[in-house]
């Protein structure tokens, strides 16, 4: 019973908030079909990651690819000055072997005045296309936009 508001071809609509498991629960290819189903199939729909710590975002590559006729896997890309590594708990510094899984951590030469570097609780790899998030790091706190990361 909901409306259409169909946009002009090549209008971006961007996920911001996650998935609050509130209502209903939603996987990411239902929920995109959803949307471009709402505001026209040529709509393009990127996400955003974020958190309050960071001064800065990432976002997904999907306008990229669609402008440049790119093909790839999706992935969250950092701006420059944000660095994304993944975190080896045990020695206490940036993984070195390609395709570890572990908590994200962030170095945010955008951050005045507050945390420029953090290890988040945040599970994820890095490959060459970019941040591949997998949910929460086993017991870590259910908390943010995306209460049912861990779930």
């Amino acid at each position: 019973g909901i409306r259409r508001l169909p946009l002009p071809g090549g209008s971006r609509v961007i996920e911001t908030g996650g998935f609050k498991g509130r209502r209903v629960t939603l996987d990411r290819g239902t929920f995109r079909s959803q949307l471009q189903a709402f505001f026209g199939k040529d709509t393009l729909v990127l996400a955003e990651y974020g958190m309050c710590e960071l001064g800065s975002q990432l976002y997904e590559n999907t306008v990229r690819q669609a402008l440049f006729h790119e093909a790839g896997p999706i992935r969250f890309v950092p701006p420059p000055w944000l660095r994304v590594m993944i975190w080896d708990p045990v020695h206490w510094c940036p993984a070195q072997d390609p395709g570890r899984r572990g908590p994200i951590a962030f170095f945010d030469a955008a951050n005045v005045d507050s945390f420029a570097f953090f290890v988040s609780e945040d599970r994820g790899r890095w490959d060459e296309a970019g941040l591949v998030l997998e949910g929460r790091l086993p017991g870590a706190e259910i908390r943010g936009c995306s209460l049912l990361a861990g779930v």
